[in-house]
């Protein structure tokens, strides 16, 4: 009797483990698109919607709109993307990279060979 108990409550705190990942990630991306710059949030969004039009046409299909979507989700109070969103701001994530301005790095150049 005690072993399916142990076992239930075994699966319940893996579901439990597993169902709050999700949930962190999403609030950390959520904190850290909200704690960009006005003009930083409008540039990405502009960007992925450009990217992605289908997931820019499903998030103004659900009532927001992409100029105004950081003021619309980064309100006081909250601590992550509606629930409605969640799955359209995972499939931006893989774009992400394509729409961050990358620093230019100076490459090192190879040094001529001295012959001695």
């Amino acid at each position: 009797m005690k072993a399916p108990t142990l076992s239930a409550l075994v699966v319940l705190l893996l579901y439990v483990a597993v169902s709050a990942q999700p949930r962190t990630a999403a609030a950390e991306i959520y904190n850290m698109f909200c704690s960009l710059s006005t003009e930083e949030q409008n540039t990405l969004l502009a960007c992925l919607a450009t990217k992605l039009p289908q997931v820019s046409k499903a998030i103004e299909d659900l009532g927001y709109s992409i100029s105004e979507l950081s003021k619309q989700v980064c309100v006081e109070g909250a601590n992550t993307f509606p629930e409605n969103l969640l799955f359209l701001v995972g499939g931006a994530l893989p774009h992400l990279y394509e729409c961050f301005p990358q620093e230019s790095e100076e490459a090192p150049q190879p040094q001529s060979e001295q012959v001695v």
